[in-house]
């Protein structure tokens, strides 16, 4: 009997040392998965863009804040007025909040995979998680993330 209470007793401390690390883990994996995701429909859509010589545009749902999700239009080459569906992406996970530093909406790729605009995210877990990623997209269209510690 003593020796199943030592055990449980090593047992309970071990969780208690685990737990809060578990935790963080999470959080960190959960931050990496959006902007991941993020990343590589950037990336889609420059190759889209290049593949077709067009433009393709990454639109957020919801202005500036892309944590609601995005679409991925492609200009139609018969009328570049007229734009068509791509990709849908539905709201992110988790307490995540993805925000376009200068307010835009959209990243335009042309047909040579350059971007409309310099175009900087910050994407991190809310409330009370203090590292962030930050996403930038340069006018060349190359996307590149880094993290804060």
């Amino acid at each position: 009997m003593i020796e199943l209470l030592v055990a449980l007793a090593i047992v309970g401390i071990l969780v208690s040392y685990g737990l809060p690390a578990y935790s963080r883990f999470a959080q960190r994996q959960s931050l990496s998965t959006e902007t991941n995701n993020l990343l590589s429909d950037l990336n889609f859509a420059r190759n889209l863009a290049i593949d077709k010589g067009t433009n393709v545009s990454l639109v957020s749902n919801n202005g500036s804040d892309w944590e609601d999700g995005w679409i991925i239009t492609q200009d139609l080459p018969t009328n570049p007025v007229t734009t068509q569906t791509v990709r849908v992406k539905q709201e992110v996970s988790g307490n995540i909040t993805i925000t376009e530093n200068g307010g835009l909406d959209r990243v335009t790729y042309d047909s040579q995979g350059g971007a409309s605009t310099l175009v900087d995210f910050t994407i991190q877990k809310t409330p009370d998680y203090p590292n962030f990623i930050a996403l930038t997209v340069s006018p060349s269209g190359l996307a590149s993330s880094n993290r804060s510690h």
